[in-house]
């Protein structure tokens, strides 16, 4: 697999966190986790000393950083270029590089590397461009990958899409569910595309991945079949990649593609035996590792209740779409942020384009 790789000098920033209130019951996860060594001394140490003071125990974050997609809805000959970015506030290594064979199409065709340190303070990283003479090589499901110096940091691997509007299109790019919930994933025809007639042909399949990231598949869904939406139960779910298309046409990428999160507790718990209960997300996600608030696009806060000022990103809203497209106000980009929240436009716009306002 092509990839491109840089080792990021960036800024590094203060994480916002949340006390976890019952760490005594997640010691035996901490335990598990040789990076956090000092934190499972000083834990013990509490327990045995001053178990009054368990409730100031502070989780481990997520790394700032998100995978933005410009142009996520491109036209397949004159669409403009699909720009695939890793974004990041801390220092480390940032590679990208399609996350699934999701067309005929293997290799991510990087055309442009550059560093982007001169337009933005916070941004030291690089962007895959592909032109449009490229068509259908622009489109998949790609994956940042970052890998933090900090040894107090996750790794991140964070998905997204970048797909073809040939009329045929998702409403949402990505889900996110709880373990032993269910799931209806939808794509639509366009008005006018004159689409509606193959609707009785079309397929389902799905790619899932293994312990170590490599791809399962893909494998079809015959019960999804001849549907726009695919019904998909919970029980035994895991990461997965969807594609709905037309026979034949599978190959060319250009048909909506659907990234899957499942996270690994019941809805409202976490922890390594799920037995901590969440805070109160609002824009956001409950972490299923830390109990975190992972937040949506534009929103920060330990609950996801604060708005960023138009155009911010990134967590506690560090820097803007501008910093890394100049001049940009986040229209027609797709942003991604970790711990399972998937892909979303920024407040006020509206999939698949992320460009029409909301009425």
């Amino acid at each position: 697999m092509m990839r491109a790789v840089v080792h990021v000098n960036a800024r590094t920033q203060q994480h916002r966190t949340v006390l976890i209130p019952t760490l005594k019951a997640n010691v035996g996860y901490l335990i598990r986790d040789p990076a956090l060594w000092f934190t499972n001394l000083l834990s013990f140490i509490l327990l045995y000393f001053y178990p009054s003071s368990l409730n100031k125990i502070v989780a481990i974050p997520r790394i700032d950083a998100c995978c933005l997609v410009k142009n996520p809805l491109a036209l397949r000959r004159s669409g403009g270029d699909v720009c695939v970015v890793g974004v990041t506030t801390e220092e480390g290594t940032i590679d990208v590089g399609r996350a699934a064979p999701t067309g005929r199409w293997l290799k991510l065709p990087i055309h442009t590397v550059k560093s982007n340190a001169v337009t933005s303070p916070y941004y030291e990283g690089f962007s895959a461009a592909v032109p449009p003479q490229s068509r259908g090589r622009r489109f998949g499901v790609y994956r940042a990958h970052f890998d933090p110096d900090g040894a107090n940091l996750m790794e991140e691997w964070i998905p997204c899409i970048a797909t073809e509007n040939s009329g045929f299109v998702n409403t949402l790019y990505t889900y996110t569910i709880s373990q032993n919930t269910s799931v209806s994933l939808g794509a639509e025809f366009r008005p006018g595309s004159g689409l509606d007639r193959f609707k009785p042909s079309l397929r389902w399949r799905c790619t899932t991945f293994d312990g170590s990231g490599d791809t399962i598949g893909p494998v079809p869904v015959p019960s999804c079949d001849g549907s726009l939406v695919c019904h998909v139960s919970g029980s035994g779910l895991s990461d997965s990649i969807y594609e709905v298309y037309r026979p034949g046409r599978e190959k060319r990428t250009w048909h909506p593609l659907f990234y899957l999160f499942v996270r690994s507790c019941d809805d409202g718990l976490f922890g390594a035996d799920c037995a901590l209960t969440c805070g109160t997300c609002v824009n956001g996600v409950c972490d299923d590792v830390n109990g975190l608030c992972n937040c949506y696009p534009g929103f920060t806060g330990d609950e996801c209740d604060e708005a960023c000022a138009a155009g911010q990103i990134g967590k506690g809203c560090t820097y803007a779409c501008s910093d890394v497209f100049p001049g940009s106000d986040c229209s027609n980009i797709l942003i991604c942020n970790p711990g399972k929240v998937g892909c979303k436009c920024y407040p006020g716009l509206q999939a698949p384009d992320c460009i029409k306002r909301k009425s």
